[in-house]
């Protein structure tokens, strides 16, 4: 966590006025606290600060308590009049809008197009919330008296970067255990991806079985996996297998990527820039005119 505590006025300037409930309002106050020196928190308006901070904006009185005062909007209820009403009476006292996506930054600037409005969304502690290894699966009997069912495969692309292999049968090279038949169901609901790694099949039954479970297949052309949906390398190929495996992983990565930069510090850096700009204001002109 980094934390933003360099201030040029470490006295308290910013009231943020939040509920404790433990939800997620009282942990973007306690994150925003914890990194910024210049705020406190209270579950009331006390006016004594400069600038107040409402989260949420229905924590806002009907008048103004603080010379310069703030809110959070999260959404409009749309099918109660009386609270979408109440969405657009706070917002138009409130000297700056913070919404939590930009759907509701242009809904507030349709009715209000003269009010200051910023989107900052709460974060994620992506210390926490983060992927673990794509888990692939592998089922089936090895033979050693032949090599279709790609044993030969299967050891050459062990250890790929982000994937985390459970094989189940027997006759494997690779680390593997047997599981009863019963077992099954639930060691495919386990998986990302059923793999096989065969040659030449007849089926094999473990595409029916990771199907039927609604987990995707990665395959080559062998037995009846045409007919079927799956992701296809063609067969033997290390190589490419390698390759789809490798997009497999970074599709999740993307996913991550999305939100990466919305961690707390992120939270935190851009109600700093607000905060600061508001401070940096004279105490005359730090408050709205209706």
């Amino acid at each position: 966590m980094i934390r933003l505590r360099k201030s040029k006025n470490p006295s308290p300037s910013v009231e943020i006025v939040a509920p404790r409930d433990g939800w997620i309002l009282e942990r973007m106050c306690e994150e925003l606290v914890r990194r910024l020196d210049y705020c406190r928190a209270s579950e009331q308006p006390t006016g004594v600060l400069p600038i107040g901070y409402y989260m949420n904006y229905a924590l806002s009185p009907p008048t103004k308590v603080f010379a310069t005062e703030l809110a959070f909007f999260t959404h409009i209820e749309e099918s109660d009049p009386n609270r979408r009403k109440q969405f657009f009476s706070i917002a138009s006292k409130v000297d700056i809008a913070v919404c939590q996506s930009t759907r509701y930054k242009h809904a507030l600037n349709e009715h209000l197009p003269h009010l200051a409005t910023e989107v900052i969304s709460p974060g994620v502690d992506t210390d926490v919330f983060k992927p673990r290894p794509l888990r692939i699966g592998v089922v089936g009997r090895n033979y050693d008296y032949t090599p279709r069912k790609g044993d030969r495969l299967l050891r050459e692309i062990w250890g790929t970067d982000g994937i985390e292999f459970a094989v189940t049968g027997s006759g494997w090279s690779v680390p593997h255990q047997h599981l009863p038949e019963e077992e099954l169901p639930r060691f495919y609901q386990s998986l990302d991806y059923l793999l096989i790694t065969s040659l030449w099949e007849g089926g094999p039954m473990c595409a029916l079985e990771a199907l039927a479970t609604g987990i995707p297949i990665i395959a080559p052309p062998v037995g009846w996996v045409p007919d079927l949906p799956h992701m296809e390398y063609p067969t033997g190929d290390a190589k490419a297998l390698r390759a789809v495996l490798e997009n497999c992983v970074q599709e999740r990565t993307k996913l991550r990527e999305a939100v990466i930069n919305r961690g707390w510090d992120e939270f935190a850096r851009q109600h700093d820039r607000v905060f600061r700009a508001l401070m940096a204001q004279p105490p005359t002109t730090q408050r709205r005119e209706a």
